[in-house]
């Protein structure tokens, strides 16, 4: 003897509860609905499996979801056509629904045109799922995991879900960042965490000034090659490393000439802007950022390394004793019981002695002695 019974905790939450034997089992699920285009009372769905977050044990409807629940991959996406199709294989993480037209057996989807406009409303539905999954604080880079990413062995005629959900989240704010925001992934940047570590989101947005939207750092998958990272690899975010922030110091740390041509051209004469924002950084920042750059100097290979070298000697990025900036090749380290001077400019000390990592302080001098700062 046993009971199955349904319970709508919510427009989209529902919990299945089935009861074998007096023994009870729970599943709660996610899913979206919508009426089938032009066949009367059928409806096409999308259901997402959820899974408790460690240490619940149970569910109450008085909490938020997202503080009880997370949208869990399932083993292996099921499809149905009111009944499940047991043959038919989606190759996606999420499970479906549609009147499908099925073969005579009902164990698969039938290949005929009348199902083509099926497939394409799921991945519609599919997609603007994700809005309502956002808001409920559930899109994380968790859930990524669970969205059918490009290396994925999806079955040819459900690619277009695929495609659906990538085209979305790159253009909708939809995509998570390191600020547990959301935002367009044609927008975002992916980096080392080393250098988001180094620049906040104000601090990119200064950097790598766009006229269409602020940029962002998007979030990183947990683990490499994992279906989170493969997801985000289809989404194309824009690469931002080292070289490139060399690059963008290159520009910003020089005012650019008043008598700009078409192509670019810098004088000499520092960036007001860029000389405030880095004289708002402290000690420590510089440290961070000097012990970055040689880090980074080291996995390079030479070619490389000589030019982001030949680069910054030539910008204004010691910060000395009092406050002001130059060149490494104008700088000098502090000497015993002289931190300031004015014909020999000294560094100021905090940029290789602050903070309790005796890695990131030697490092930090070791880059300044790269670009060319020298004892007295």
């Amino acid at each position: 003897f046993g009971a199955v019974r349904k319970e709508q905790h919510f427009e989209n939450h529902i919990e299945v509860r089935k009861d074998l034997g007096g023994k009870t089992t729970s599943s709660h699920f996610l899913r979206f609905d919508e009426p089938a285009e032009g066949l009367d009372k059928r409806r096409v769905a999308v259901a997402f499996e959820l899974d408790y977050l460690p240490d619940v044990q149970g569910f109450d409807a008085g909490k938020p979801l997202h503080t009880q629940l997370k949208i869990a991959p399932a083993t292996a996406g099921r499809v149905a056509v009111f009944f499940p199709a047991e043959k038919e294989t989606s190759g996606l993480r999420f499970h479906l629904h549609a009147p499908f037209v099925p073969e005579l057996s009902r164990a698969s989807i039938k290949e005929t045109p009348a199902n083509h406009p099926l497939f394409q409303q799921l991945a519609t539905l599919t997609a603007a799922s994700l809005h309502k999954i956002r808001d409920l604080g559930l899109l994380t880079v968790e859930f990524l995991g669970v969205l059918p990413n490009l290396q994925d062995a999806i079955a040819p005629r459900y690619q277009c879900i695929c495609l659906a959900v990538i085209e979305e989240m790159k253009n909708q704010r939809l995509t998570p960042t390191t600020v547990k925001t959301h935002a367009p992934a044609r927008y975002l940047l992916r980096a080392k965490a080393a250098l988001k570590e180094l620049l906040s989101e104000e601090d990119i947005q200064f950097l790598a000034d766009d006229d269409d939207a602020p940029r962002q750092w998007a979030v990183s998958a947990p683990q490499k090659n994992s279906n989170a990272d493969r997801f985000l690899d289809a989404l194309e975010i824009t690469a931002w490393g080292t070289e490139k922030f060399v690059a963008i110091l290159s520009e910003k740390a020089y005012a650019k000439s008043r008598n700009v041509r078409p192509r670019r051209q810098f004088s000499n004469h520092p960036d007001p802007q860029f000389m405030r924002w880095i004289g708002s950084k402290s000690g420590d920042w510089h440290q961070l950022l000097y012990a970055h750059l040689f880090s980074e100097f080291i996995i390079s290979p030479e070619r490389r390394r000589g030019q982001l070298l030949s680069q910054l000697r030539q910008l204004p990025i010691v910060r000395l004793s009092d406050g002001g900036y130059n060149v490494g090749g104008l700088c000098f380290f502090p000497s015993e019981g002289v931190e300031h001077d004015d014909k020999l400019p000294r560094v100021d000390p905090d940029v290789f002695t602050s903070g309790k990592s005796a890695n990131q302080q030697e490092n930090a001098r070791k880059f300044l002695q790269q670009i060319g700062v020298r004892e007295v």
